[in-house]
């Protein structure tokens, strides 16, 4: 609901509504919990090749990469013991807690800009989606880690 004077006078410009979509940052946050920090990397990434800034977007991206290799070859490493005391559902939603930080300070301002401008966001559906399908991108991601890391198990 639009509470503000939308009335355009003449020779005002017409305020417009931006056509892009940006992933917010519940979204990103389900997506993460669902997917990994890949699908965050991901969103993040999209939001920063809508906006233009390539070098954030594969700054984000990367890092994504790392992040995930880095988590699953410290879980590999963990004795057993140690790891059977961690609960399962901590590692996801840790995950998310952390997209969903990295995300405001990085692109709380983009997201903010487009919300004040009546802009579209992608819905929580498309990120559960996206959730799943970087699930299977995560796991295709670490099969080759679990060969390479056999020998050292």
């Amino acid at each position: 609901m639009i509470t503000e004077n939308t009335e355009v006078t003449a020779g005002e410009p017409v305020p417009s509504i931006p056509k892009e979509k940006y992933y917010n940052l519940k979204p990103i946050m389900v997506a993460t919990v669902l997917g990994g920090p890949i699908a965050a990397g991901y969103m993040m990434y999209r939001n920063y090749i809508t906006t233009g800034e390539e070098e954030g977007a594969k700054s984000i991206i990367i890092w994504a990469i790392i992040y995930t290799y880095l988590l699953f070859g410290i879980m590999m490493l963990l004795p057993e013991p140690v790891v059977e005391l961690i609960p399962r559902i901590l590692i996801p939603w840790v995950n998310g807690g952390i997209a969903f930080f990295v995300a405001r300070k990085y692109q709380s301002d983009i997201l903010l800009d487009h919300e004040l401008q009546n802009g579209a966001f992608y819905s929580v559906w498309r990120s559960v989606w996206l959730g799943i399908v970087c699930a299977l991108v995560t796991v295709i991601m670490i099969i080759p880690l679990v060969f390479f890391m056999s020998p050292i198990l």
